[in-house]
């Protein structure tokens, strides 16, 4: 089992369409995992003051859901594990933000490989 580390090196927020904001990850938005795999985000961004990752309502990717590493430091990473028999495809999740007092979010991709 894998251990995916993804830097989070910048933000775009977008004020105008918040839906439309992105974010600078170390593997460019596409993630190449296995289930039972673990992801770990390491924010590197001091712009943003919180985060939450979630899975998308239909995909059911995470098992447990993604959570901060050190709930001391809840904005500093956050760690998930890919599913046991999570089927091989594309996945999105979503990464919500806050920075200059508003909330954006970016949906990044995960391909499972069976």
């Amino acid at each position: 089992m894998a251990h995916h580390k993804i830097k989070i090196t910048g933000s775009i927020p977008n004020r105008k369409h918040p839906n439309l904001s992105t974010l600078s990850l170390s593997d460019m938005g596409r993630t190449h995992v296995k289930a039972g795999d673990t992801v770990t985000w390491i924010i590197d961004v001091k712009e943003i003051t919180s985060i939450l990752i979630k899975d998308d309502n239909s995909s059911d990717l995470f098992h447990p859901d993604p959570a901060p590493v050190s709930p001391a430091k809840k904005d500093s990473a956050w760690s998930g594990k890919i599913k046991e028999g999570v089927k091989s495809g594309s996945e999105f999740y979503t990464i919500c933000w806050s920075q200059g007092g508003e909330t954006y979010c970016y949906d990044p991709v995960i391909q499972v490989n069976s």
